[in-house]
């Protein structure tokens, strides 16, 4: 695979993820825009790269010999706010936001937000408010996919 300056692997692309979960700011929203990307992009990455045409692997991985929808099937199962990142990094790349799936609106704290004031959290950062009415942090996601992609690599010594 050719990769874009440097990343041509997942192994390069987790640790661009890590860096930009690392750069994290309360008030630029570009390190974690970019993180949602690398942490949704990563599925097919590891797919492309390890498991497609790998029974042995697949098997190792998913349990099942599959194919990648039944990859992507075990990794929503796997972490279940997967779709909530599918929704933020498909919303990226369009410009007219869609009202469908979980996410209901952005949210960023501080920065003299009238409507932030009235609601129940008290940290600086960038949310979305989902569809059951609950609040999501960006960095918690985040860090939590990060940390995923990490012991994914690390329990089947992809690192």
């Amino acid at each position: 695979m050719v990769g874009a300056l440097l990343v041509d692997s997942p192994i390069k692309l987790l640790e661009k993820l890590k860096y930009e979960v690392s750069q994290k700011s309360s008030s630029n929203s570009f390190p974690e825009l970019n993180a949602v990307r690398d942490a949704y992009h990563l599925r097919e990455w590891i797919w492309h790269h390890y498991l497609e045409g790998q029974v042995v692997m697949q098997q190792q991985m998913m349990g099942i010999e599959g194919n990648q929808q039944d990859w992507e099937y075990f990794i929503n199962n796997q972490f279940p706010k997967f779709q909530i990142l599918k929704e933020l990094c498909n919303g990226s790349k369009h410009f007219i936001l869609r009202k469908k799936g979980q996410i209901v609106r952005a949210l960023e704290s501080g920065w003299d937000n009238q409507e932030w004031d009235t609601l129940p959290w008290d940290a600086d950062g960038f949310y979305v408010e989902l569809s059951d009415s609950s609040v999501l942090s960006i960095s918690e996601l985040l860090e939590a996919i990060c940390d995923f992609w990490d012991q994914l690599f690390k329990d089947h010594a992809l690192i």
